[in-house]
């Protein structure tokens, strides 16, 4: 019997295989299956939208997760894209089901709502967060609504203080239970497929910088995770199944250190109005995807004005010294980005673009520019330089080796063919053929 494991270390980075080369988990990882330290994201590189191009095998725009969040401005609670039914395109577990095989899945964005046996979806009711017995139950709630009811709240409640550390966000807790718990499952459930993804590295290298002794100490513990989980592939392979075990990031970082405020910019220009943070009225407005943006207008707006505002938009965002690039449809749309924009800009190294109003104390200056960055940042161009992620693999049929390059939407091609799973041609992404032995 085949079995798939595919577990995302959000922002993963490529550049930290030597760091994960010393490590004793790691290393034997390494020394038995292959590893592609140039595996590249897909645009923009947000969490969202990369795992939703992990298991449907395109890009955003292909598969509508353009953003971590659905585009509502001024919202000042973001609507997150929590929920599988926003996919244009077939997830793995829907391939999975019609092939007659189960699916597990652990806090996996946009899953939310999904036909997965077992199911405890990445999502919490509300931001911001604030513990107290009606949120617990709120969660309860969510878990029942859009995950397998029993599975789901048995996985939340069977950790002592997984319940506060999911709902706030609460790091190391939280990746610490949600290993341990993953582990019991896949002991517990006889799945075909299991899929995790755990973000505190992501949080920390967002705090502490890609590089802080706090980001690369998450690594530490997923190697002792990834002892356990080569431990589990020996045993299955005992019992005569065969494990394909895939670890991998969805993105990586640059770290930061200015934040570009880019409606407090078409405020100047006229282009919108806000008061208290909340727009009173817009003809453009620019949506962060932290290191690019979106650029909307208005759909009450006709062509001939809309043209005359992208040029407009477009020259005060080139002169920008935080902007690398403005890119119209005929550029951005191939790389991913969503057809519905009119513009998308790209920050420049150091740069992001601010979500809502200025804090207090914090204006922007006359560019529009704050410093109270978050020290990291991801979003940018996947092609980049130094700025890929990383896929390890090991199981039945894997090849010792190095892959020189592949893409995160090649995951869901790979996984399918290895357990004969047939795919519709719906799919970007190819077979990474490089990965297998020869029969």
């Amino acid at each position: 019997m085949k079995k798939v494991i595919l577990v995302s270390l959000d922002a993963l980075a490529g550049s930290e295989y030597e760091l994960i080369r010393q490590l004793p988990g790691f290393s034997k990882l390494l020394a038995r299956g292959a590893c592609c330290a140039q595996e590249e994201s897909v645009y923009p590189t947000l969490t969202y939208p990369c795992h939703a191009s992990m298991v449907t095998g395109c890009t955003p725009g292909v598969h509508g997760i353009v953003n971590n969040h659905a585009f509502h401005p001024g919202a000042r609670i973001p609507h997150w894209n929590f929920y599988a039914t926003r996919l244009k395109k077939p997830a793995l577990w829907d391939y999975a089901n019609r092939a007659g095989k189960k699916t597990l899945s652990i806090s996996w964005p946009v899953s939310a709502g999904g036909a997965i046996r077992w199911s405890m979806p990445e999502m919490t009711p509300a931001k911001p967060k604030i513990w107290n017995a009606d949120s617990f139950l709120k969660q309860l709630w969510v878990f029942a609504r859009y995950g397998t009811p029993l599975f789901a709240i048995r996985t939340l409640l069977g950790r002592r203080g997984l319940p506060k550390a999911w709902f706030l966000g609460r790091q190391p807790q939280l990746d610490e239970c949600m290993l341990a718990a993953f582990l019991q499952a896949l002991e517990r459930y006889p799945f075909d497929i299991a899929l995790l993804h755990v973000y505190g590295m992501d949080d920390a290298k967002h705090q502490h910088g890609t590089d802080s002794p706090q980001a690369h100490a998450f690594l530490k513990k997923y190697d002792a995770f990834v002892e356990k989980l080569l431990a589990y592939a020996d045993a299955q392979r005992e019992k005569g199944n065969s494990v394909l075990l895939l670890i991998t990031g969805d993105h990586s970082q640059r770290n930061a250190h200015s934040m570009i405020h880019g409606n407090f910019l078409l405020e100047q220009m006229g282009l919108c109005k806000v008061e208290n943070g909340t727009p009173v009225s817009w003809k453009a407005w620019v949506d962060s995807g932290d290191g690019m943006a979106y650029v909307y207008l208005s759909p009450a707006l006709d062509e001939v004005e809309k043209t005359q505002l992208v040029a407009r938009i477009r020259e005060r965002f080139l002169a920008h010294p935080g902007v690398a690039a403005v890119m119209e449809p005929e550029e951005f749309i191939p790389l991913g980005c969503d057809p519905a924009a009119a513009l998308v800009l790209e920050g420049a190294d150091g740069y992001g673009f601010a979500k809502g109003a200025p804090a207090p104390g914090n204006e922007p200056d006359r560019d529009g520019v704050s410093h109270n960055a978050p020290r990291a940042l991801h979003g940018y161009l996947p092609s980049r330089g130094d700025y890929r992620t990383m896929l390890l693999a090991c199981g039945d049929g894997v090849r010792h080796g190095t892959i020189p390059r592949m893409s995160i939407m090649d995951l869901l091609p790979t996984i399918c063919k290895w357990m004969d799973i047939p795919l519709d041609g719906q799919v970007q992404g190819r077979v990474v053929e490089e990965l297998f032995r020869e029969p």
